[in-house]
C-alpha cells in the first residue's frame, strides 16, 4: 500500500539488525539487489540500521558462488510455478539424470540443497546443488504433494562413518579443526 511504513517500535534495534543481517545474507548468493532494496524499505527513517552499524554479517556464498545463483533462481522459480526440474547429479553411488518436484531450498552444513520428490526413487530426496549440473525447468506442472520436512540430523543424512588415517604437519592442524572440529581426530606421534 502506498505510503505504508512499518512502525519501527515493533522491533528493537537488535531485532531489526538481525532481520537485516539475514536479508543481506540472501544477496550473497543470488546476486540480485532485491534484498538490499527490501532492507532499505524496512529501515526507512532509521539510518542506524543501514549505516554500517551491523554487528553480524553473514555471507552464504561458497566456492561455487558463480554457479549457485543461477541454480537457486531456477529452483525458486520452479517451486513458485510448481514445475518439475531436471538435472544431472553426481552422488557417491555414481552419476545419474534426475527429475524432481522441488519443494524447498535448504542451507545446511555450509551448502545449498533442494528437497523434492524424485521421480526415479518415488520418494522425497535431498539433492546438493554443488553436485547438480545442467539444471533446467521442464514444462511439466505438478500438483503439490503434502510433504514432510527433511530430517536433517547428521546421523540420518550422513549414515556412514568414514575413518581416515592422514599424515600431516603439526602446523596444519588448524585445517582439521576448521573443517570438522577438535573432536574429529586423534593425534599420533610419528618418529622419523
Amino acid at each position: 500500500m502506498n505510503g505504508y511504513k512499518i512502525n519501527h517500535m515493533l522491533f528493537t534495534n537488535k531485532e531489526m539488525q538481525d532481520i537485516l543481517a539475514g536479508l543481506k545474507s540472501l544477496d550473497s548468493v543470488n546476486q540480485t539487489n532485491r534484498y538490499v532494496q527490501l532492507m532499505e524499505k524496512l529501515s526507512e527513517g532509521s539510518s542506524c540500521f543501514m549505516a554500517g552499524n551491523q554487528t553480524m554479517l553473514i555471507n552464504l556464498s561458497s566456492w561455487y558462488k558463480n554457479s549457485l545463483p543461477a541454480k537457486i533462481e531456477i529452483i525458486r522459480n520452479a517451486i513458485e510455478q510448481k514445475t518439475e526440474i531436471r538435472f544431472n547429479y553426481y552422488p557417491p553411488m555414481g552419476e545419474s539424470s534426475r527429475q524432481i518436484e522441488p519443494y524447498c531450498l535448504i542451507f545446511q552444513w555450509a551448502g545449498w540443497y533442494v528437497w523434492g520428490w524424485c521421480k526415479i526413487r518415488k520418494d522425497f530426496r535431498l539433492f546438493k546443488l554443488n553436485r547438480m549440473e545442467e539444471t533446467t525447468t521442464t514444462d511439466i506442472v505438478f500438483n503439490p504433494r503434502k510433504y514432510p520436512l527433511p530430517d536433517l540430523e547428521n546421523q540420518k543424512v550422513f549414515t556412514e562413518n568414514i575413518n581416515v588415517k592422514v599424515l600431516f604437519q603439526p602446523e596444519h592442524k588448524w585445517r582439521l579443526v576448521d573443517e570438522s572440529g577438535t573432536g574429529c581426530f586423534h593425534l599420533v606421534m610419528v618418529w622419523n
